[in-house]
């Protein structure tokens, strides 16, 4: 029997680190062209000032960005990991006050 990708094991949380996160990647982000621009330059970034780009306090490797593009480029790995990962909070809107007085004059 294969392995629950969301079991809990010591160690390994199922909704950290998943390859959206890892790549700094929306799961919405779409184009095969624009994923790899921001792949690669996820890949620099790490490469040159890893420490600059922590994921949950961790510093990440190259090899874990390398990982994340793989499974990001599988359909089936793609489609877990949008599963796994939770939509950021969308930014909050500024409240308006009631304009009931009809037009400015």
């Amino acid at each position: 029997m294969a392995d629950n990708p969301w079991a809990w094991r010591d160690g390994h949380n199922p909704y950290r680190a998943t390859p959206f996160q890892v790549l700094a990647l929306s799961p919405e982000a779409g184009g095969r062209g624009a994923i790899r621009n921001h792949v690669r330059k996820r890949r620099q970034r790490i490469e040159r000032r890893a420490d600059r780009y922590p994921l949950f306090g961790r510093v990440l490797r190259v090899a874990e960005v390398n990982a994340a593009e793989d499974r990001i480029k599988d359909p089936a790995q793609r489609l877990l990991a949008q599963l796994c990962t939770h939509r950021p909070e969308p930014p909050a809107r500024p409240e308006r006050p009631d304009d009931t007085t009809g037009p400015a004059r």
